[in-house]
């Protein structure tokens, strides 16, 4: 699961909205946004802060990696099908 992915998938966990995530990390929502959908990557200084507002750690990291499709070779919509 890439950045951009793991950190709106924690963003929306937690119930914040992008101009939420922004303020507690000193971004506006714009740049919340390009991060999400993957057409910036944040500095080092901004990951920090992101990682911290989000209460992204090591123990988070390796949740998002088990439920991850990708970690089993299947998409989401590839799993539903094989539910059916």
């Amino acid at each position: 699961m890439e950045f951009a992915v793991r950190m709106r998938t924690l963003r929306v966990a937690q119930g914040l909205m992008q101009a939420e995530l922004g303020a507690l990390t000193g971004v506006s929502q714009r740049i919340i946004s390009l991060i999400e959908t993957g057409k910036l990557l944040p500095a080092p200084e901004l990951e920090q802060r992101l990682r911290e507002a989000l209460q992204w750690d090591k123990a988070v990291e390796n949740a998002l990696d088990i439920i991850s499709p990708e970690k089993k070779g299947e998409t989401c919509r590839g799993a539903a099908r094989h539910e059916m």
